[in-house]
């Protein structure tokens, strides 16, 4: 039985714009299924206008949850599928979905690397891209940590 309804994304949640800095978002076609928000994503094989969360492309950004998704039952985004169009922020702030690996929350100005599955740690994986965390006190929880794309 449902107990709880939930009408908006709570702050915080990945892939939302941590502030209203300047930022840049482009729109690229998914290629491949199941592409969450926050996490990292590849130039596809048509780069600028396809991305994917693997493969030999270079960094293209950080998906954006742009509202137009919605959430289940148990409070989840529903994913992305093949071709659908998604925002991807090259720069700007945003709240990115941080790796099982990271055990405690990374310090303001921490370096980013972006691991295998999109998502983001302060060691392991790819060094890079030209990134930082921009925690607050207490703002790295919930897997989830907001960083500055330069």
């Amino acid at each position: 039985m449902q107990t709880d309804y939930r009408h908006s994304f709570p702050a915080g949640s990945p892939g939302l714009p941590y502030d209203s800095s300047a930022s840049v978002i482009n729109s690229r076609a998914a290629q491949g299924d199941d592409i969450g928000f926050g996490v990292a994503v590849l130039n596809g094989s048509v780069p600028g206008e396809t991305v994917a969360l693997s493969g030999g492309g270079t960094f293209a950004g950080i998906t954006v949850n742009t509202w137009i998704k919605e959430l289940d039952r148990d409070g989840t985004t529903v994913k992305n599928r093949d071709k659908d169009t998604l925002a991807v922020m090259s720069f700007g702030r945003i709240w990115a979905k941080l790796s099982d690996t990271v055990a405690t929350p990374p310090a303001y100005g921490a370096a980013v690397h972006r691991m295998s599955d999109g998502t983001f740690a302060v060691s392991g994986g790819v060094a890079g891209p030209n990134a930082r965390f921009i925690p607050r006190p207490g703002e790295a929880d919930d897997g989830v940590c907001p960083i500055e794309l330069r």
